[in-house]
């Protein structure tokens, strides 16, 4: 809880990440990175955040190898070496990367009342591990799911989404979907043209009752920041079950935001602890609280987009 004006305001962060433990140990002063997560929301004075599985697969980078070949080539991001070495280098990360619904429960175990649970689901996967994954994610209570197109190489409108989408609407969960490109490679068109806001407009006017986040004001990028926030301000102004998070952008931005299609479609995400030197272990989840709290708008927008949009979006 944090006070602005005398008014006490509950923070909700809805788009968080566990840390990267196979390469980075338990920072010291920390128990354990359950211990280390709440304890950098009571140093921001987050009440509640959304914990992200990340569902990605390494033979996904072996079966779409073909589209490797001109970012690997021209791209300014990568350094020397082979094809095969750089593939072998981006599946190595997606191991890294991954996070299961058992990952996330852990968390959820140690302080329940702080950490909601999100799954995710790769539309790669078979009929079968995708009704599983279903089913821990209700088993587990959890109140959404994670969808990353980049690294998925799937469009939220593809065919092979629709059971996860009728699930997610008839349980009353929570699609929060990437939008903008990813670091490297994936600032390529042909990597991230998939996690334009446009294709979740599909998405919404097909389940009306769905409530989907687009992370990131359809604007993450390092290259071209921004890159799609124009899109994004049409799609959510059109579409009433389209929200869009704050996460790893340019807080200009947001106030942009704010003024065009107003707080209320507008959630709070810091995106720890992925952003180094702006949201990450090191730095904590202060630094980008405080861009949100220096906003040139006004204490009920601010409200709304710190807790109260997801309170409402993530209830029963």
């Amino acid at each position: 809880m944090i006070i602005i004006e005398d008014r006490e305001i509950e923070v909700i962060d809805i788009h968080v990440h566990p840390p990267d433990t196979l390469m980075d140990p338990v920072p010291p002063g920390f128990d354990s990175v359950e211990g280390e997560l709440i304890a950098r929301m009571d140093e921001a004075g987050v009440d509640r955040v959304a914990l992200l599985a990340f569902d990605v697969d390494k033979n996904d980078i072996v079966a779409n190898q073909d589209l490797f070949y001109k970012p690997v080539r021209y791209t300014r991001n990568i350094g020397g070496g082979t094809f095969g070495s750089i593939l072998i280098e981006i599946m190595s990360w997606f191991d890294r990367v991954y996070r299961s619904e058992e990952d996330i429960n852990k968390y959820v175990k140690k302080d329940s009342k702080r950490v909601i649970g999100f799954g995710s689901i790769n539309p790669k996967r078979s009929e079968e591990e995708v009704k599983e994954k279903l089913r821990k994610i209700k088993e587990f209570g959890f109140k959404g799911i994670k969808m990353i197109p980049t690294f998925q190489f799937c469009n939220p409108t593809d065919e092979c989404l629709n059971p996860v989408y009728e699930y997610a609407q008839k349980e009353k969960l929570v699609i929060l979907s990437h939008t903008g490109c990813d670091p490297g490679l994936w600032e390529y068109p042909d990597f991230c043209e998939d996690a334009r806001p446009i294709h979740l407009a599909e998405v919404a006017e097909k389940y009306p009752r769905l409530k989907i986040v687009a992370a990131h004001l359809g604007s993450y990028s390092a290259e071209n920041p921004g890159i799609w926030f124009e899109e994004m301000m049409q799609v959510a102004a059109e579409h009433d079950n389209i929200y869009t998070d704050t996460s790893a952008v340019d807080p200009e931005l947001v106030r942009r935001a704010v003024a065009r299609i107003g707080s209320d479609k507008i959630v709070y995400g810091s995106d720890y602890p992925v952003v180094l030197t702006y949201c990450d272990r090191t730095v904590g989840m202060l630094l980008n609280l405080n861009n949100i709290l220096k906003l040139d708008v006004s204490t009920d927008d601010k409200e709304k987009i710190l807790g109260k949009n997801a309170k409402n979006i993530l209830k029963p």
